[in-house]
């Protein structure tokens, strides 16, 4: 983020750090994106520098996402081993 944030004004740096920490708060991949895409237009006439950066670091961003249809409880499931329930030691 920091590589985000150099590129705006001092003055500007904690909204955008905001809106970025914003992208990571959304509960599903489809919501993560629309998040993503509302922060580049917020920023991109204003800060067309910051809004470019952002862009190119999409992948690297976005990579985190809950994948469609997964729950998203925050619970990381593990697989059992086979031949064992969950209810087992």
């Amino acid at each position: 983020m920091r590589n985000l944030l150099i590129r705006v004004p001092k003055s500007a740096q904690p909204r955008l750090a905001t809106m970025v920490r914003a992208i990571f708060d959304r509960l599903d991949a489809a919501e993560v994106a629309a998040q993503y895409a509302n922060v580049g237009v917020a920023i991109a006439t204003k800060y067309p520098a910051a809004a470019t950066h952002l862009e190119g670091a999409g992948d690297d961003l976005l990579a985190y996402r809950v994948p469609e249809g997964a729950a998203a409880t925050g619970v990381t499931l593990l697989a059992m081993p086979e031949g064992r329930s969950a209810g087992e030691p």
